[in-house]
Formats: C-alpha cells, sequence, structure tokens
C-alpha cells in the first residue's frame, strides 16, 4: 500500500484507551503501509472533521451516535469500526452471554456455555437466607452495566446469604465454578484470533464457605492468594501445569461470536471447569479491550486495517460488473439451458452481508445481494443467450432493501424470507429476581436446540 493512495483513520477513543492504544510502534508501522492515525477533535463537531476512509472509535452516548450517522450520511463510504448498536449490547452483562448460548460451533469432544445466573434489581431479593433460584454459593456478583467505567470493574465473590446484604442491586450474580485458578483471555480483531492465558480467582474449597466471611472484593482476593498462610483455601495455580483449549475449538467460538454480534474488536473470557475437564464457559465479552496487552499486537492491527480498505478498493473498482463477487462465492451460471444458483452467505471484514444468492433452478430473473459499507446494493441477473435462458450476467442496480427479494413469483424451491421473534423475558418474580436465565449444563457445543434466548 506504500506506493498507492493514502488511508486516513479517525479514531475517537477515551484518554486512558489512548494513552494505552496508540502507541508510537503502532502509528509509525501504520504509517509505513499507507495508513494514518488522526485523532478527532471531541471540541468540534465530527462531520467538519477529515474526511476519514474510517471511523475507530470507543464512544458511547447518544450525543456521538448522532454524530456518526450525520457522518455517514455526508460521507457514505467511510468504514465505521464498530456500529454503536452493536457494541451497546456489551454493556449489558446478560444481553452479552446471550449469543453464547445461540452458537453452532462443531466439535468432536469439547462442550462450552455460560455460567447459571440471574439478575437482581431489588435489593429486598437479597434479603432470604439462601441464594436465589438454586444458585450454589460461592456467586460473582458484577454490575449489570459493563461500559468500561470503574464501577462495572467492582466486583465480589459472595460464599454465603450474609454476603448479598452488601450488595447493591442491579446486579447479576454468577455461579462461580472451580477452574484451576487460570483463565483464557480470547482476543479477536476481525478474522484474526490469539488465546492467551492469565491468572483467575483461585478455587474455593468447601472448608472456606463454612468460616469464610459474608464477601469479598476481587481486590481482597487478590491480596489473599499472596498470603501462602491461606493454602488451606486457596490452591495458587502455577499457569505453566495449565493446558490451553484446543485452537480451533476456540477460533470458531471467536468466528461465531463475530458473526452473531457484528463486531471486529472484542475478546472473551473463557474458564475450564475443572471438574469436567472439557467442559469451558464463557463468562464475560468485552468490547475494544486493551490490545496492547497482546504480543505484537501493531502488526495484527495493521494488518487488519490493511485488509478492510484493500476491501474497500475492491468494491470501488466496480469488480461487480464482471461478477466478481467474491473469490468465496460462486457466481449464477447455466447449464443445460437452466440456470444454477448456489445459496451461500459470507462477511466482508466489517461482519456485514457480503453475498447472499438464492438458489434454485429456473430460467428467471435472479437476484443477489450485496452489502457496501452497510449499504444493500442489489445486483439483478436476468441475460439471455441464444436459446433464451438466463446466462447469469450480473447487471447493477441499487437499491435501499434489506434482504433478498425475487423479481419473480418463482415456485422452484426458493428459500423464503424469515424474520426471527425475538423473545422478551424480561419477567420479574416478587422478589425482583429474573428467574430462568439460559446456561448450559453440558451439551455438545453444537447442539444448543434446547436453550432459550434471554434479552
Amino acid at each position: 500500500m506504500s506506493n498507492e493512495k493514502r488511508y486516513g483513520i479517525g479514531y475517537a477513543l477515551a484518554p486512558k484507551k489512548k494513552q494505552s492504544f496508540i502507541q508510537i510502534s503502532l502509528v509509525e508501522l501504520a504509517r509505513k503501509r499507507g495508513i494514518d492515525l488522526i485523532c478527532i477533535d471531541y471540541d468540534k463537531p465530527l462531520i467538519d472533521q477529515g474526511p476519514f476512509d474510517c471511523i475507530l472509535h470507543k464512544l458511547s452516548g447518544e450525543e456521538w451516535k448522532k454524530q456518526l450517522q450525520e457522518y455517514t450520511l455526508k460521507h457514505p463510504h467511510v468504514c465505521i469500526i464498530d456500529r454503536p448498536e452493536a457494541i451497546e449490547r456489551l454493556h449489558n452483562r446478560i444481553s452479552m452471554l446471550q449469543v453464547v448460548s445461540e452458537l453452532r460451533v462443531i466439535q468432536k469432544n469439547e462442550t462450552f456455555g455460560i455460567p447459571k445466573q440471574i439478575v437482581v434489581y431489588d435489593a429486598e431479593a437479597l434479603s432470604c437466607s439462601e441464594t436465589p433460584v438454586e444458585l450454589k454459593f460461592p456467586v460473582i456478583a458484577k454490575p449489570l452495566v459493563a461500559d468500561g467505567s470503574m464501577k462495572s470493574h467492582k466486583m465480589s465473590l459472595v460464599f454465603n446469604s450474609e454476603g448479598l446484604l452488601k450488595l447493591k442491586p442491579p446486579l447479576v450474580l454468577q455461579e462461580f465454578v472451580n477452574h484451576g485458578g487460570v483463565i483464557f483471555k480470547v482476543y479477536v480483531v476481525g478474522d484474526y484470533v490469539k488465546c492467551v492465558m492469565r491468572k483467575s480467582l483461585p478455587d474455593v474449597a468447601e472448608e472456606m464457605l463454612k468460616t469464610a466471611e459474608g464477601s469479598m472484593s476481587f481486590c481482597q482476593i487478590s491480596n489473599v492468594t499472596q498470603d501462602h498462610g491461606n493454602d488451606t483455601y486457596y490452591g495458587i495455580m502455577n499457569l505453566e501445569d495449565a493446558e490451553m483449549p484446543p485452537a480451533t475449538f476456540v477460533s470458531d467460538i471467536a468466528k461465531g461470536l463475530r458473526q452473531a454480534l457484528g463486531l471486529n474488536l472484542f475478546n472473551f473470557d473463557v474458564i475450564r471447569d475443572t471438574k469436567a475437564g472439557n467442559h469451558y464457559l464463557v463468562i464475560d465479552i468485552n468490547y475494544f479491550p486493551g490490545y496492547a496487552k497482546m504480543p505484537a499486537y501493531e502488526s495484527v492491527l495493521t494488518d487488519f486495517f490493511c485488509k478492510i480498505f484493500d476491501e474497500k478498493k475492491a468494491l470501488e473498482g466496480g469488480a461487480v460488473t464482471d461478477a466478481k463477487l467474491d473469490e468465496k462465492i460462486e457466481a449464477t451460471r447455466e447449464k443445460d439451458g437452466v440456470l444454477n444458483c448456489i445459496v451461500d452467505h459470507d462477511t466482508d471484514e466489517l461482519g456485514y452481508a457480503d453475498v447472499k444468492i438464492l438458489c434454485c433452478n429456473l430460467d428467471k430473473k435472479v437476484e443477489v445481494t450485496r452489502e457496501q459499507d452497510g449499504v444493500l446494493e442489489n445486483f439483478v441477473a436476468k441475460s439471455t443467450d441464444g436459446g433464451g435462458s438466463a446466462d447469469g450476467e450480473i447487471l447493477c442496480c441499487k437499491d435501499s432493501a434489506m434482504e433478498v427479494v425475487l423479481q419473480e413469483n418463482l415456485k422452484t424451491g426458493v428459500p423464503s424470507t424469515t424474520t426471527r421473534e425475538e423473545t422478551s423475558s424480561d419477567s420479574k418474580n416478587a422478589a425482583g429476581v429474573i428467574s430462568s436465565i439460559p446456561h448450559d449444563e453440558g451439551f455438545p457445543h453444537n447442539d444448543f436446540d434446547g436453550l432459550q434466548a434471554f434479552q
């Protein structure tokens, strides 16, 4: 890219995130590869800045969303990483894990899911003598909102009902699972996946539940683990003794999460249940994590930026007129006078639907949908050879439709467009507790049909 057009990425990050992420090493490597990282001025309207080829951000709020919308209207080809609506899903510790139950990942030996958890909105629900809704002590208490603030990181380990009385709703109670004191942090940057091992909360022995105080903050637990006199209750785990989860298993989960969430920059935390051995639990998902802690983060992020602009350049080059929609997608073609279309669905670097082709055997008109920078464009195939049959030529036409629609009333087994009805489980019981948040009980991770989504 060094001898071609230079691209500008405007970044809008909080001061602390800017300090950790925008390192000189990243700026220089990106610059050498034709990319300029430009700080967005918060004191000026976004629409008066740039123009940028891409906007990288980790800001929230209605005002910022409004500015992004105005900017994309003025500059429709700008890439936004990532969409505010998709990011907001990770601001709630319930909705962030809902997607895990919807994933379908084919793997032979390993299983995965999420821990048992409930939402508590009212303090009265915590005054009962036992843990609500059959959760077993100990439980982890987490703030419901996960917006990256200091408050959202204040968590505690609760050993008994006495500890519940100190909590301040709204919060999430998540059943603690012994996991050998090791957590696997999986970083995702587009289609790049990196799993690293870190120390976590130590296992809790049964004796601890009988003698421990009501609750301990995570900071207190960290201090306790450094006191060798507490080895009776806390087994200090050496990372060298832990085994990494299978790489393909982790990558498949990461790919599924990326597609389901519509995000490119995130990480998720995974623990391994020591009782089950090959059963893993996704316990948290974070947007735009501390990538500077990831090995070689500069080259990973720069490669990601370059790939975005390579795709952008290909789209702007008009390749669709030659039916070169995607190297992974086979365009419509004719055999023996019958138009054969294949069904496929692919995503671009931004996670949008890239190409979708409906399958049918016919000599009628077929429409192909492609999304470019968040805007759907329809390409209608209608051309005939000497015999009067469609030969699969792709013609371009703009359209604002948000789904594939056939132009003819086709009766040859074309898949119909369906809308998934989202179910709401917001109902609380009398104590102010949501009592039916799905979790995995050890299903193979290619079989989640019995789990219901919570929103």
